[in-house]
């Protein structure tokens, strides 16, 4: 079939097979990837390549040849090194390099200043999702000058992007910051099963989360867990103390419940919390943190906390 759109896609991984294989449908797709330099090829390259109904290449200059829509799905190892390759092949006017690798802000925005024409072409981005679990339609952030055209041209193929700003780096700081807490909360649970299945509680546990995690808008959760952060940061920390010897003794390395135990302990040392009753908003710990960070001053940074005696209305202390 003719396809008028020519699409390049540096990168065959879980990703980039994943949106070849439905890009492939409306477009003229042309994927490059290191592992189509091997001779012969992995047993499973071709079969992949063939099912994806795609145009395997030798380099990155052939398969951006001509390409619209560029898309860089590579390890972020190597994906500052790629950027930089492909920005001296293409045509500031004619194609968009769409970075959708994990890199931080900073690093996209070194990647932009290689495309002529101060970066226009380049588009930052960020999937922020499971690719396994929603395949083409997991939602993708987009920053940069041509970014809202990006966003046009990727909603028209059946994708499910969102631009956020005009200004590189937007994006990548929205991935980066969402995978803290992802690749964190991931780490967590595995230390958590990990001692659960020792004390041969790992039903109890889950549901318990479940439970605690469910019963209310996640908005909520983050309010509870961070503004009674800010009273109980000292006695979580002695806790997690408890619990990183009692996970040693079980000889399971509490690498997160170490963690945790330094995060509460910095913050108690801060003093964040003016009286015994958290404060109303998140954002008032935040901001008290931020400002303890920056004061020559530390530990006496306060912040308001809600009106009442201690028999008032205070969140959940977990």
């Amino acid at each position: 079939m003719s396809h008028a759109l020519r699409i390049g896609l540096i990168g065959f991984g879980q990703v980039g097979e994943t949106f070849a294989r439905h890009l492939a449908g409306q477009a003229q797709v042309r994927v490059y990837d290191r592992l189509f330099d091997r001779d012969p090829w992995p047993s499973d390259i071709a079969e992949r390549v063939r099912g994806a109904n795609v145009v395997p290449c030798t380099s990155p200059r052939e398969t951006v040849e001509g390409a619209s829509l560029i898309f860089s799905l590579v390890n972020s190892t190597v994906s500052s090194q790629v950027a930089a390759q492909v920005a001296s092949l293409i045509s500031p006017q004619e194609s968009l390099f769409l970075d959708l690798n994990s890199a931080p802000p900073t690093a996209k925005e070194r990647s932009a200043l290689e495309f002529p024409g101060g970066g226009v072409s380049y588009v930052d981005g960020g999937i922020l999702g499971s690719v396994s679990l929603q395949s083409h339609r997991v939602p993708i952030v987009l920053s940069g000058p041509r970014a809202r055209q990006a966003t046009e041209l990727l909603t028209t193929l059946g994708m499910a992007p969102r631009c956020v700003s005009d200004k590189v780096g937007a994006a990548s700081a929205i991935k980066i910051c969402r995978s803290v807490m992802m690749k964190g909360l991931e780490c967590l649970l595995i230390e958590a099963l990990l001692a659960a299945q020792e004390y041969d509680v790992s039903q109890d546990v889950l549901a318990s989360l479940e439970d605690t995690l469910a019963s209310r808008p996640f908005s909520e959760t983050v309010r509870m867990l961070v503004t009674t952060h800010a009273v109980h940061a000292e006695r979580r920390s002695g806790e997690m103390a408890g619990i990183s010897e009692a996970l040693e003794a079980l000889e399971i390395p509490p690498i997160m419940s170490r963690a945790a135990e330094r995060r509460l302990s910095l913050s108690a040392s801060l003093n964040l919390a003016s009286k015994g009753l958290p404060p109303a908003t998140a954002e008032q710990v935040i901001e008290a943190l931020k400002a303890s960070k920056r004061s020559p001053g530390r530990g006496r940074k306060t912040i308001p906390n809600r009106g009442g005696d201690s028999h008032g209305n205070v969140s959940s202390d977990r």
